[in-house]
């Protein structure tokens, strides 16, 4: 059976994700992107517009800042994102 997973808000993401990947997550976030996890090794993350983009993410990276450039750049995908 898979574990539920639940929404994050910023003080959980910043409790649960160490490392600088967890700004960028905040900062999709901000965007209206969902951060949803389940308790595990990561989490997924769904943009706000309506093609629905989402990716998935690590927990505990080996590599916490190539894993937050991994994020931007998913997100950057998104029209959402492409003002920044």
């Amino acid at each position: 059976m898979m574990a539920q997973s639940r929404e994050l808000d910023a003080r959980e993401i910043r409790r649960a994700f160490k490392g600088s990947h967890a700004d960028a997550l905040v900062r999709l976030l901000e965007a209206d992107w969902r951060i949803k996890a389940p308790e595990g090794h990561g989490g997924r993350a769904y943009c706000p517009c309506e093609r629905k983009h989402q990716f998935s993410f690590a927990k505990t990276p080996k590599d916490a800042d190539r894993e937050r450039k991994r994020i931007l750049r998913e997100a950057r995908s998104c029209p959402s994102m492409r003002d920044d």
